[in-house]
């Protein structure tokens, strides 16, 4: 077992939708960008209250946009150095949450990659595809921007032309007490998790030592990925001891 302090986080995502990604041989390099939402095992659930009033993360006490924009920034200006090295002409951004993932969008997302990236200043949107948004590069290339969190929501490569880079954005259940709202993340492997009668079980595992966010100084955390047939992550439906068990027996 790993002797360092321990991270973790949970969501419906994990390692998956990477792994749907990386099955497109135009998809050159991926990063698994995860950032902490409610804690609510710790006081600082997300019930439909809370997500009514906007982005969870933003109504806890240890949030702290200024630092978040920072790393979200590093991230992508590092999406930039590598799309430029390799004359890679698109990207295909993935925002990972539900309700607010438009907000999160237009208020965060957007205005950093209009400071990274010279992209034009209003979408089209495909009749066919209207989860996504497209945005044009000036030189030529794409963005593509899509929502969701769901296997059914992953972005659909098969229409992809161009290689490209692949980047979720994926909000977490914060399942250890050393994780703030609003902290970016990289997970340094993903489980998928599923459910075994009463109890959660692993039963796959994932390394992402090759995301290119991977040394960028984020924090790195184990991610746990639950099957989307099971209920959102709540002190209804579990218990911190249901994490605990799968974070001392799996933790790397």
């Amino acid at each position: 077992m790993n002797s360092f302090i321990k991270t973790a986080g949970a969501n419906f995502e994990g390692g998956k939708i990477i792994k749907h990604m990386t099955r497109d041989s135009n998809c050159k390099f991926t990063s698994n960008i995860q950032i902490g939402m409610d804690a609510p095992f710790f006081g600082e659930p997300a019930g439909t209250d809370i997500r009514e009033k906007g982005p969870s993360e933003r109504q806890f006490g240890s949030y702290d946009r200024n630092i978040m924009i920072r790393d979200i920034k590093k991230c992508f200006n590092k999406a930039n150095e590598i799309m430029t090295q390799n004359r890679i002409v698109d990207l295909v951004v993935q925002i990972a949450r539900g309700r607010n993932g438009l907000i999160f969008l237009q208020d965060d997302i957007l205005p950093v990659l209009q400071s990274i990236f010279m992209i034009s200043n209003t979408s089209t949107i495909d009749l066919n595809e209207p989860n996504i948004q497209n945005y044009n590069f000036a030189n030529g290339g794409r963005l593509y921007i899509t929502f969701g969190y769901r296997t059914t929501d992953y972005f659909d490569y098969t229409k992809m032309i161009n290689e490209y880079i692949f980047m979720n954005i994926g909000m977490f259940a914060r399942l250890t007490e050393n994780l703030t709202a609003g902290q970016v993340c990289i997970p340094s492997a993903t489980y998928d998790v599923v459910k075994n009668g009463m109890d959660l079980t692993v039963h796959a595992v994932n390394y992402n030592y090759f995301d290119f966010c991977f040394n960028l100084g984020l924090m790195h955390i184990n991610l746990f990925g639950i099957a989307d047939n099971m209920p959102f992550i709540t002190t209804d439906d579990y218990t911190l001891e249901d994490f605990m068990e799968l974070i001392n027996n799996n933790y790397q």
